[in-house]
């Protein structure tokens, strides 16, 4: 039986918003947050670099936005999203929580195809820890 995911997008604004992080489920924003600081964390964008003078967003798109194999780097970004909305978002909790550790295997599923080329990333051993 396959599980159905939701997909999860996530937006930063750009005006003047009390809100800087929102993050969608299927085209419904179902949290928001003052500080993108700890999801970014969650994806593994550190102080270091940030003293680099890399940016979240840059970071972002080079590890976990890449064309040639969009689908497993698609389903890592899933499981980080979970992940955060887990830990900052009573709403999520509220509403999805029996069905994240269901969602997460089902994404497990889809990285573990990718096998060694998960090796050398810098958050694989948080995407293991992540694996029900």
């Amino acid at each position: 039986m396959q599980i159905k995911t939701p997909h999860f997008k996530y937006s930063i604004a750009t005006d003047s918003s009390s809100h800087v992080l929102f993050i969608e489920a299927d085209g419904k924003v179902i949290h928001e947050a003052d500080s993108s600081e700890e999801f970014y964390k969650t994806f593994g964008y550190n102080q270091e670099l940030k003293n680099s003078g890399v940016l979240p967003e840059e970071f972002i798109r080079k590890e976990y936005v890449k064309d040639n194999e969009l689908n497993y780097y698609f389903a890592c970004m899933q499981m980080h999203i979970i992940d955060y909305l887990r830990d900052y978002s009573v709403q999520f909790r509220e509403t999805y929580g029996n069905q994240c550790d269901s969602w997460i295997a089902a994404y497990a599923e889809i990285v573990a195809t990718r096998g060694e080329k998960c090796a050398p990333c810098r958050m694989n051993s948080y995407c293991t820890k992540l694996k029900p």
